[in-house]
């Protein structure tokens, strides 16, 4: 469902930093693809500290927590939505002929994506996996990197990431691309410092963090791409649309694939 190219960054507050926008970056429909696993492990989060689901669900689901965020592997992001939705008194059967749907997980989600303000994003599958009915824009997306990233301070599950094994685990996604990586032992929720990024490279999307703040760019997400927005986030000074000659002006038309 990969509309027009699109993209967003955000400042450490969440608020769009001007000029770092393209049309269409809050309402422009794309297929979250594989960030789709970065809510749902901030919806098992939330459940945790909303005392929802047991407080030892992270450490019991460690390693297909770590295998799901860190090699974005299907089945164990299926594994942690169907035990998660049990755990919480919901139907956590897996659904439909490719097994990639978990409806009592997907209304966890939702439920939570609503709560965050991500009034363009619906949540189908945790996985990822293309589905009618699954969607979310770049603004969304980056806000759900921004929202994993804050939530949780001062809560039980703020340092959930170096339970769940994450902080000194080093991996990269199956599409190359390095995915939630903590340096120095830093844990994403607690100090909002980990420059870890996720997402799938191709025509989907792609979400990163960094020290000065979120983006998401949906539909085209090149290493070249990638490698700008984040330089451009990291020094405030640049305009962005200089970050991207390649692409159309930020806020007056979409993008334009290579």
């Amino acid at each position: 469902m990969t509309g027009s190219p699109t993209y967003v960054a955000l400042d450490t507050t969440g608020a769009v930093i001007p000029g770092s926008f393209s049309a269409g970056y809050d309402t422009e429909l794309q297929d979250p693809a594989s960030t789709t696993k970065a809510w749902t492990f901030y919806t098992v989060l939330a459940l945790i500290r909303d005392h929802r689901i047991p407080q030892d669900f992270l450490a019991t689901h460690a390693n297909a927590i770590r295998r799901m965020l860190v090699f974005s592997d299907n089945n164990c992001a299926m594994q942690v939505a169907s035990d998660a939705a049990k755990a919480a008194g919901r139907d956590g059967t897996i659904t439909n002929a490719y097994l990639t749907e978990v409806p009592g997980f997907a209304d966890l989600m939702n439920e939570y994506a609503g709560k965050a303000g991500l009034d363009h994003t619906h949540f189908k599958t945790a996985s990822g996996m293309p589905e009618q009915g699954h969607y979310s824009t770049a603004l969304d997306m980056a806000r759900m990197m921004w929202h994993l990233r804050h939530d949780f301070n001062g809560t039980p599950v703020e340092g959930a990431v170096g339970l769940a094994g994450l902080d000194s685990y080093q991996g990269r996604a199956n599409t190359g691309a390095r995915v939630l990586h903590q340096d120095g032992g830093t844990n994403l929720a607690k100090t909002g410092t980990a420059r870890g990024i996720y997402g799938s490279d191709g025509k989907y999307s792609f979400v990163g963090a960094t020290d000065h703040g979120t983006y998401a760019l949906a539909g085209v997400a090149t290493s070249d791409d990638r490698a700008s927005l984040a330089r451009a986030l990291a020094n405030r000074t640049n305009n962005v649309q200089a970050a991207f000659p390649r692409l159309a002006d930020p806020g007056t038309s979409p993008l334009q694939p290579r």
